[in-house]
């Protein structure tokens, strides 16, 4: 099969440690090339709206240029999640997803609050890789979609790390 011709060549002909070198370094140039498209349309986006809306406020434009650039990654998204097993190799969308499913909530959250405790990104991230790992190691791979975890453990965890009430510091601490 020509679709996994790439995975099954370098599982089959090297070692093992090189493996998961190419397969994080494939993860990183996909989540670098993601992040950029995301930051251009999301530039693009207002500069259309300020060009269509010349009064625009500073506030408005970036409501617009946040909402088109989360529509868009949601539009991209969903095809690939309409994309056959058989044509992704399991171990890479298993990488991908523990790579990029524990960002949803920090990106998401960044983008629409002015103020987002760092711990709940810091947390939602950790604890959603780390679920992300144990859905791999002890869970069934191929019976849910592997991003299903990780997104739900980050949302989970972010939004409840967010809504604790904060610490706060007195003299005597």
């Amino acid at each position: 099969d020509s679709a996994q011709a790439f995975a099954v060549g370098i599982n089959h002909f090297l070692n093992p440690a090189l493996v998961g070198v190419i397969f994080a370094t494939v993860t990183l140039i996909i989540a670098t090339t993601l992040s950029t498209m995301l930051l251009s349309v999301g530039t693009v986006l207002r500069m259309v709206y300020r060009d269509f809306v010349p009064n625009a406020t500073d506030t408005n434009q970036l409501k617009y240029s946040r909402f088109g650039t989360v529509a868009f990654a949601l539009l991209t998204l969903f095809p690939t999640l309409l994309i056959g097993r058989t044509t992704l190799t399991p171990i890479f969308m298993i990488v991908l997803s523990i790579a990029l499913g524990p960002h949803s909530f920090p990106v998401t959250m960044g983008l629409f609050l002015k103020k987002m405790k760092e711990s709940s990104a810091f947390w939602s991230i950790i604890l959603s890789t780390a679920a992300g790992f144990a859905w791999w190691l002890f869970g069934d791979p191929t019976a849910v979609h592997p991003i299903y975890p990780t997104v739900a453990t980050s949302w989970i965890v972010g939004l409840a790390v967010m809504l604790l009430p904060a610490k706060k510091l007195t003299s005597e601490n």
